[in-house]
């Protein structure tokens, strides 16, 4: 009997301290932290001297600074295994036979010298040709690829995590919306980037997030 007294009171206390508040706050220390969304970079490529479709090339006048400064929004990429179901008798199992990995999407502020616009309008022209006669030719693959780099951040500024897209280019530059908005209101252009693959921090070097830490 005293047994399953002592029993009962220990596991009450099991129960208790299993949804104690510390439990969860220890966590994020052991984590170094919280992930906050608003600390990012993005490295995008000078694409200086690309060739163009039409034999030209191009000039892009903004800088690695510029790029990033003016990124206000961007989403790292995620990974989905595709399967088909394999049946043996009756049970049913999911069988991986590939994967596929979403478009990444990033969001810029638009100054009066439309940078990041222009930015992206050069670096399609060596994708396609935008011949004013209706003529359109497509460039060669490795001529418009290149790697982007996405980085996220400590509130101490130490980087926690970084993908780098590889073989990536812009296939879509969305429409800019006008409207008789409040003059605070600052006008945006959003890309979606296509990419071969991607590799993180830890694939590349093995240090994983805490070299970035530290480092």
């Amino acid at each position: 009997m005293a047994s399953n007294i002592i029993d009962g009171a220990m596991d009450g206390l099991v129960s208790v301290t299993k949804f104690a508040p510390d439990r969860f706050r220890a966590q994020f220390e052991i984590g170094l932290g919280y992930a906050s969304p608003n600390r990012f970079e993005v490295e995008l490529p000078d694409i200086t001297f690309m060739n163009k479709v039409d034999g030209s090339s191009t000039n892009d006048t903004s800088d690695k600074e510029m790029r990033n400064m003016l990124c206000t929004a961007m989403n790292m990429p995620g990974k989905t295994i595709q399967t088909v179901d394999r049946q043996i008798g009756i049970q049913k199992t999911a069988v991986a036979v590939g994967h596929s990995m979403p478009n990444v999407m990033l969001t810029f502020y638009l100054t009066n010298t439309y940078s990041m616009k222009n930015y992206f309008d050069e670096w399609h022209q060596c994708v396609t040709s935008q011949d004013e006669n209706g003529a359109m030719n497509v460039g060669y693959y490795s001529n418009y690829i290149k790697d982007i780099v996405l980085k996220q951040y400590t509130k101490n500024a130490r980087r926690s995590y970084e993908i780098t897209l590889i073989d990536a280019y812009p296939i879509s530059v969305n429409q800019i919306q006008f409207s008789n908005q409040p003059q605070t209101q600052i006008a945006e252009v959003t890309v979606e980037i296509a990419y071969r693959t991607f590799v993180t921090e830890r694939t590349k070097s093995g240090l994983g997030a805490l070299g970035g830490l530290f480092g």
